[in-house]
């Protein structure tokens, strides 16, 4: 029955999520394609953009309060524009089945993403109430590990490297590299465990 319930709540999210994206629908088809980079030169001009971006950010040194009022610009801009031009340049009749097919993959996947760290977090909650020590503990490690690795590492490029990170990483799952590579990291820490113990484990006998 929860099953059930889940199933029609998580539903429920994926139409939600269609509706309010009604007016980005060509730019959300457009932009997944470039992410999970379905032409071959779509992962360079991901790193370039972005690293253009970053370059003029680094040349204009701007304060917090102007980064966030030119945030707030372009994203305004974008929000009231975007839904203008693109009702004007395209058609209903434009929009083809396949581009529905993924509008709907991409809406699933964001409310699955979604309903994933609302998991995580409800999992952190109860561990803060059943193991509060345990909890407190991994906080504070993670904090100071932020704090440290802030500290050492210069924040723009800090910047720079996760954002290339967060939007390379569609394409690299996409493409399988990430279940490739981490494979192969615990192939070799496997490899080193069994020679550090100086033995391998015996095969079971069929």
């Amino acid at each position: 029955m929860a099953s059930e319930y889940s199933s029609l709540e998580k539903d429920k999210q994926i139409k939600k999520l269609k509706r309010e994206l009604e007016s980005w629908r060509v730019i959300v088809v457009e932009a997944n394609s470039v992410l999970l980079w379905e032409k071959p030169w779509y992962p360079g001009a991901v790193i370039g953009f972005t690293s253009f971006l970053f370059f003029l950010f680094w040349l204009i040194e701007p304060s917090f309060i102007t980064t966030v009022s030119m945030i707030g610009f372009v994203v305004t801009l974008l929000d009231y524009l975007v839904p203008t031009v693109v009702s004007r340049l395209s058609s209903e009749d434009s929009w083809t089945g396949a581009q529905e097919r993924k509008l709907e993959d991409i809406c699933t996947a964001l409310v699955e993403t979604k309903l994933q760290a609302s998991k995580i977090w409800c999992q952190l909650s109860h561990l803060k109430h059943s193991r509060p020590k345990s909890y407190i503990v991994g906080v504070l490690l993670t904090l100071s590990f932020l704090a440290w690795t802030g500290n050492y590492i210069n924040n723009t490029f800090l910047t720079y490297f996760l954002t290339v990170l967060v939007l390379m990483y569609p394409g690299l799952k996409h493409h399988g590299y990430i279940e490739e590579y981490s494979n192969f990291i615990l192939l070799k820490v496997y490899d080193i465990l069994v020679t550090v113990q100086g033995k391998k484990p015996k095969a079971k006998a069929k």
